[in-house]
C-alpha cells in the first residue's frame, strides 16, 4: 500500500507543471488573448468602424502587461478677460482662428489678440490663409471664399 501510495504521489509529481511552466503557459495565453483583440482592432480600423484612440489601461491583476496608464491631457483654463464675438461666412467647411497656443474653432468667441486663419474648402487639409487681428468690442465677420481660395473681413 505504501508503495502504491508513493508511485501515485511520483507520478502526480511527474505531470504537475512546475511554477515556472505554469507562469509561462499563462504569459503565453496572456499574450495570444492580445494578439487577438489586436487583429479585431486592426481590421476594424481598416474597415473604417473602429475606435482610433488606444484602449486605457487596466488595473493591477487585468492583464495591462505593465503598461502605466497614459496621462490624460491637461485641460485648458477657461478663457478670462473680454471676448470677442467672431462670426464665419462663405464656402469653407472649417475654420479656425490659432494664437499658436490655443485654436478656436469658428464661430466662437476669442479673446482679443493676433490670430492666424486656417480654413478648408471641400476634402482638403486644413491651410493657413491669413493673418486676423481681433480688437476688444469690435465683433468681427469673416468670409471665406473658394474661388479666390481665401479668407478676409466682410
Amino acid at each position: 500500500m505504501r508503495f502504491a501510495t508513493l508511485a501515485l504521489l511520483l507520478v502526480v509529481a511527474c505531470k504537475t507543471p512546475s511554477a515556472d511552466e505554469s507562469a509561462k503557459d499563462e504569459e503565453i495565453a496572456a499574450l495570444k488573448t492580445r494578439v487577438e483583440r489586436l487583429e479585431k482592432r486592426l481590421n476594424a480600423l481598416e474597415a473604417g468602424k473602429g475606435r482610433t484612440k488606444a484602449p486605457a489601461a487596466r488595473g493591477a491583476g487585468g492583464g495591462g502587461g505593465g503598461r502605466t496608464r497614459a496621462k490624460a491631457p491637461t485641460p485648458r483654463e477657461p478663457v478670462t478677460g473680454p471676448v470677442v464675438p467672431v462670426s464665419i461666412g462663405g464656402d469653407a467647411t472649417r475654420v479656425l482662428l490659432t494664437d499658436g497656443d490655443r485654436k478656436w474653432r469658428l464661430p466662437s468667441r476669442v479673446p482679443p489678440g493676433e490670430y492666424t486663419l486656417l480654413a478648408a474648402f471641400g476634402e482638403e487639409k486644413l491651410e493657413r490663409r491669413s493673418k486676423v487681428y481681433i480688437k476688444e468690442g469690435e465683433p468681427v465677420a469673416l468670409t471665406c471664399r473658394a474661388e479666390t481660395n481665401s479668407c478676409g473681413l466682410d
